[in-house]
Order: C-alpha cells, then sequence, then structure tokens
C-alpha cells in the first residue's frame, strides 16, 4: 500500500506494526504473516521464517498453522523448547 505518498509492500507493513506494538494481542498475526512472507527486518535485527513461527507459538501455542510451518521448515526452539520437526508436525 501507499503510506504518506510512499509505496510500501507487505513485509515493510508487518515489520512496522511489530516495531510500534510488539506486544499488541494481534501481534502474532503480524509474525505470521511475516514468516510467510520470508521473514524481514524489525529495529535492525533479521528475524527469518523460523524466528517468526517461533514468536507467533510464543504468543499463541495452540496456533496449528504455526507448528505446521514451524515443521515444513525443519522445526524450531519456542519458549526455550526444541522441537523437531517431527514433534511440530504431530
Amino acid at each position: 500500500g501507499i503510506v504518506s505518498s510512499v509505496s510500501r509492500t507487505n513485509v515493510d507493513c508487518y515489520c512496522r506494526a511489530l516495531e510500534l506494538q510488539p506486544e499488541h494481542e494481534d501481534a502474532w498475526y503480524a509474525w505470521r504473516n511475516l514468516g510467510m512472507a520470508g521473514g524481514g527486518k524489525i529495529h535492525g535485527n533479521f528475524f527469518t521464517k523460523m524466528d517468526c513461527y517461533c514468536k507467533v507459538l510464543e504468543m499463541r501455542p495452540d496456533h496449528a498453522d504455526a507448528w505446521c510451518n514451524l515443521g515444513v521448515i525443519g522445526g524450531g526452539v519456542v519458549n526455550g523448547i526444541t522441537y523437531t520437526q517431527l514433534e511440530c508436525l504431530c
């Protein structure tokens, strides 16, 4: 979309939302979308797909799509616990 006459990508918008309100109750939605888009930079730090899906699961541990997406990319660490690809997909 266009914000203040500047064209912004979806990734730009997800990152900006997370910069402004990282603790918002619906921030998981921006994390999920950012992960599906391949990740992005927030406050100078790059977050990979895996990072994004783990953030979703920290906020919404019952989010089935995020578990599936994390499993598809090989697993990851959620709240300090390492999950394998199989554990994410089961």
